[in-house]
């Protein structure tokens, strides 16, 4: 089943993203190029070029207009930066990137900027392997960075208990982390021969380095407990996908491999590569997604290209090549380094002039493109004049005449270098005289100011071009019923393409107990319809449930199963986990679901047997299922997992007459941080909820009381929003031992209620 992207609680930012781009579009859309050959400084809002003309707005406050009052600039300029940030999803690093080591024996030959991206995304993809209990590691793509323009390149990882696919474009500096400081298994595909034995060599004095000799590799490895690399040489692009999903398929049923868990990464994945790495995603059992995309500039739109979400398709958001182009810049990197922008803009300045030159001169036609002209000598920058004879010497190519023929030239400048005398090959073409100081002095001489004011307002928006591009992937994922996340993986100043997408709980199996009503029925449509497959426990399923949910969530595939199971008997808790381990091989997730509130007033209750039944279903039930759980998940160390537990605001908050249900959800709360404490391995956290519109708080007249007060007060929830807080537990990473509310009425701030100390 397809995400609604409308009901997605996101949908107002998204619209409000689109919103913002359409209405400033064209700024992206004008080539700095054309500066002076279509005049486009008069296009800039009237009140922009004036605080930009008379002085009053600086290029030093242009690149941070975050500290600009309103006295110093325009209103509507200010609210243009304020998008711009408000759009930029890098802004937002520091929050979820931290900086992780890489042995020294693994990091030579990798600069400062390389060591920090492939220690934070090794960290990222092994911490999201373990959670997602894969097996398998694919790399795609080590050692291509010389070829990424003319082709696209995958590495094949394999771990016994992870797959991944990694696409990372350096000279394997990610496999190498991964297999021998993370032990995992690479199982590598580079795109030419040339790459693969390249890819060998280094890995071979690698192991020199670490200390293994010919003959004792395989010793070496397994003594320290490293992984291991094996190499091939497949290009893999969308012509030769299903060679690589065979190829894949053929190695997981050979004797090495003995999973069916894999999970997709890429480092700085290529233009479209990052597209046709979510395709590949999609369209195959991978259980994760983990990719950072690069080289905007190299997308190319259309059927397989930008956009490749309907979403987005049925908007006509297309972006254009100058468009992509800017999506590569980084403000941030101008920030840090003035004198490399000003060296920049002038580069822009000189450029755009001898484009106008040209054109002025009919040496191109205005319809022209400017001419690739390459990287010239950087003295050939101390003035126009030299800038523009260099180029054109540089240039002694054909160059379309306004009399459609074509003809070489060269050229030379007077000793004033006032004056540029162009020359032709052909005499019967005469010379071409340029007054050099005509063009300097457009704009009154100010044309490099303007002109760099241009690009810093362009470079502004840049990021949330960035953003477009990464929300239609994420678009993507969620219309194939994947729950996808964009996280500032890298601080952007250093490294530019930082922006990571993740994806998980796809091909992850979970046990839910007491799966069929409220809120443990909406819990099993959420992980179904992330691609999950789920092991319902209860007492009773409704005739047609189990096939409906395969038909809808599964295309017929099994992705649901039933298994009869009253919690307060052990031997049919035994029986779950049999249940799980037999239809799909393992487990990766137990929610402790399963609850009752009880019949009678506590205190007016002539014996035990109602809150004897309460405590047995909401607490002693999760404490055994947990300890059978733990128990298989203990017995292979390449195993972990998951466990939500299912507490209740009640657990903080009295309600009369439910005094066994309290006390059973506070034990819930002290168990779950008691467990994570004992077994770190081992993700357990709880959810709170308050009122729930459910069966269980139909069980007296004080408690339809309470519901109906509460929900005059608008503070009843929903099975689906317990449901959705379940699958963040599952899938954040960096939760443990918490147990989190939800409460319509509780602020944010407040909701982690309690939460495991760790020593």
């Amino acid at each position: 089943m397809r995400n609604s992207i409308q009901n997605d609680p996101q949908f107002e930012s998204l619209h409000k993203l689109l919103s913002f781009w359409k209405e400033f579009k064209w700024l992206a859309n004008l080539h700095v190029t054309d500066f002076f050959a279509e005049n486009l400084w008069e296009k800039i809002p009237s009140s922009w070029r004036e605080a930009v003309e008379t002085n009053n707005l600086n290029l030093s406050q242009l690149l941070n207009l975050s500290k600009v009052t309103e006295s110093e600039c325009p209103k509507d300029l200010l609210e243009f930066a304020r998008k711009c940030s408000e759009f930029n999803i890098k802004k937002n690093y520091g929050d979820t990137s931290e900086s992780y080591e890489i042995s020294h024996l693994l990091n030579t030959g990798m600069i400062p900027k390389k060591k920090m991206e492939v220690g934070v995304m090794a960290k990222m993809v092994s911490d999201c392997a373990i959670n997602t209990g894969c097996k398998t590691v694919i790399d795609i793509g080590s050692g291509q960075a010389r070829e990424i323009f003319k082709d696209t390149f995958y590495d094949y990882f394999d771990h016994k208990d992870i797959t991944f696919i990694c696409v990372n474009f350096s000279q394997g500096y990610l496999s190498r982390v991964l297999a021998y400081q993370y032990g995992l298994d690479v199982f590598a595909f580079d795109g030419t021969s040339s790459q693969t034995e390249g890819s060998k060599k280094l890995n071979e004095s690698t192991l020199k380095k670490i200390g293994g000799k010919k003959g004792k590799v395989d010793t070496l490895l397994s003594k320290n407990g490293f992984g291991s690399i094996n190499y091939t040489t497949l290009f893999i692009d969308e012509n030769s996908k299903e060679t690589f999903k065979t190829t894949i398929n053929n190695y997981r049923k050979s004797d090495n491999c003995d999973t069916k868990k894999w999970l997709i990464c890429g480092l700085h994945a290529c233009g479209n590569l990052t597209d046709t790495m979510i395709r590949t995603f999609i369209n195959t059992d991978a259980s994760a997604l983990v990719v950072v995309g690069c080289c905007y500039n190299l997308i190319n739109e259309g059927v397989k290209g930008f956009p490749i979400s309907e979403y987005f398709k049925r908007e006509e958001i297309f972006l254009g090549k100058n468009t992509l182009k800017l999506a590569c810049q980084s403000p941030e990197k101008w920030e840090k380094d003035i004198k490399l922008g000003s060296n920049s803009f002038r580069n822009n300045y000189f450029r755009a002039l001898l484009h106008y030159l040209m054109i002025d001169s009919n040496l191109i036609l205005p319809t022209d493109e400017f001419p690739k002209l390459g990287k010239l000598e950087k003295g050939d920058y101390s003035s126009f004049a030299i800038y523009a004879k260099a180029a054109i010497n540089k240039l002694k190519q054909l160059l379309k005449i306004n009399t459609c023929t074509s003809k070489s030239l060269c050229s030379d400048i007077s000793s004033e270098m006032e004056v540029l005398e162009i020359t032709f090959t052909d005499d019967s073409i005469p010379k071409t005289i340029v007054n050099i100081k005509k063009y300097e002095d457009l704009y009154g001489g100010n044309g490099e100011k303007y002109i760099s004011a241009f690009c810093l307002l362009q470079f502004a928006i840049a990021p949330v071009i960035e953003t477009l591009v990464a929300t239609d992937r994420i678009l993507c994922l969620k219309e194939s019923g994947a729950n996808a996340k964009i996280i500032p993986l890298f601080d952007s100043s250093l490294s530019p393409r930082s922006l990571a997408i993740k994806m998980k709980i796809k091909g992850t199996v979970s046990i839910v107990t007491g799966g069929t009503l409220g809120i443990g029925r909406a819990t099993v449509e959420q992980l179904l319809e992330l691609g999950g497959k789920v092991v319902i426990a209860d007492i009773k399923c409704g005739d047609g449930m189990i096939e409906e949910l395969n038909r809808k969530y599964g295309g017929g595939d099994k992705v649901a199963v039933y298994t009869k199971c009253n919690v307060t008997v052990h031997d049919d808790l035994v029986s779950t986990i049999s249940k799980a381990i037999e239809e799909f091989e393992r487990f990766d997730v137990l929610v402790n679901n399963a609850g009752i509130g009880g019949s009678q007033s506590f205190w007016d209750a002539q014996d035990t047997s109602d809150s004897d039944l309460v405590i047995a279903t909401n607490l002693t039930s999760v404490l055994n299922l947990t300890r059978l759980a733990v128990q298989h998940w203990n017995s292979d160390p390449e195993l972990t997992g998951v466990v939500v537990n299912l507490a209740s605001i009640l657990a903080f908050e009295p309600m009369p007459g439910g005094i066994p249900y309290n006390a059973a959800k506070a034990g819930v709360v002290n168990f779950t941080s008691t467990c994570a404490y004992l077994h770190p391995k081992i993700r357990v956290n709880a959810v709170a909820p308050g009122f729930v519109n459910t069966d269980i708080f139909q069980c007296s007249a004080l408690a339809l009381a309470e519901i109906k007060r509460r929900r005059e007060l608008n503070d009843v929830l929903e099975p689906i929003d317990i449901a959705k807080q379940i699958t963040k537990c599952i899938e954040d990473d960096s939760m443990y031992g918490e147990t989190v509310s939800v409460h319509p009425n509780i602020p944010p701030f407040v909701r982690k209620l309690h939460k495991a100390v760790y020593p």
